[in-house]
């Protein structure tokens, strides 16, 4: 999956804001220039209820907050989630069948 999401264009700019801008009022005041740079499509929403893994194809879904920046960004994310219970052992049903 992560090869795919590499390949994405990313949206337009108005639709998509930078790591930078989207944190920056969540961050202490002159840090959110750490997340500057970098052209990674990310998701910023990695999480269980947004991956469906089918028999041959997984998708990762509800984009609300597309965001660009560097790839650490959306791993960080990642790794944060990937221990969690609800994480593991997740399929969605086979096509027509849910």
């Amino acid at each position: 999956m992560a090869g795919e999401l590499a390949q994405v264009d990313t949206p337009p700019a108005q639709v998509v804001r930078t790591v930078e801008q989207r944190w920056a009022a969540h961050a202490d005041p002159g840090t959110a220039e750490r997340w500057r740079g970098g052209q990674t499509l990310l998701h910023t929403d990695f999480a269980a209820h947004n991956i469906l893994l089918g028999e041959t194809r997984d998708w990762l879904i509800d984009w609300a907050w597309p965001t660009v920046g560097p790839s650490w960004v959306e791993r960080s994310s990642a790794a944060s989630t990937a221990s969690a219970p609800e994480t593991r052992g997740k399929r969605a049903p086979p096509p027509g069948r849910g």
